[in-house]
């Protein structure tokens, strides 16, 4: 009966040490993938770092326009009578969708701060159908890594249309 119970224990010990050792090398790559993307950014130069951030709110607000445009109903309500009127409401949108979307604590060792408010103005030609729509978002962002600084203050992206439907570039 003694030896059954220390057959158990090796036995749960076992399972144990292997649970552990998968755990610890699938978190090993996890663990890999973050300091290398942490390298990746410290070995790129002040000037790319700061273009990587200005891309990343570009994206933000292109992904904004996007959303704005395709997935809501903006154009079906009943109190947009002109463009200006359309446009004005996609600015709302974007402005929501795009502050949700800007993270510049990505950027480390970066010090980044948004020194004031985003203020977004939509625009697009007058044509039916539209051939493109753009989104200026403007705000300023101050970076600083050392004795290096970059600021941005105003950040656009064009929606090619055809049709009236995104084409991608």
């Amino acid at each position: 009966m003694q030896k059954r119970g220390q057959v158990t224990i090796f036995i749960i010990l076992g399972i144990i040490i292997i649970v552990a050792i998968v755990f610890g090398i699938s978190m090993r790559k996890q663990i890999a993938k973050a300091v290398a993307g942490t390298e990746t950014l410290e070995a790129l130069s002040f000037t790319e770092q700061s273009q990587m951030v200005k891309e990343h709110v570009e994206d933000c607000l292109k992904e904004a326009l996007v959303d704005a445009v395709f997935n809501s109903n903006v154009g079906a309500s009943p109190g947009i009578t002109s463009f200006e009127d359309y446009y004005a409401q996609v600015a709302i949108l974007v402005e929501d969708h795009a502050e949700r979307c800007i993270n510049l604590n990505q950027f480390r060792p970066l010090i980044i701060r948004r020194v004031n408010e985003m203020v977004v103005a939509v625009y697009g030609d007058i044509k039916i159908p539209p051939t493109k729509i753009a989104a200026e978002a403007k705000f300023k962002v101050h970076i600083e890594e050392g004795a290096n600084t970059a600021s941005f203050d105003t950040f656009t992206v064009t929606l090619p249309l055809k049709g009236g439907v995104y084409q991608p570039q």
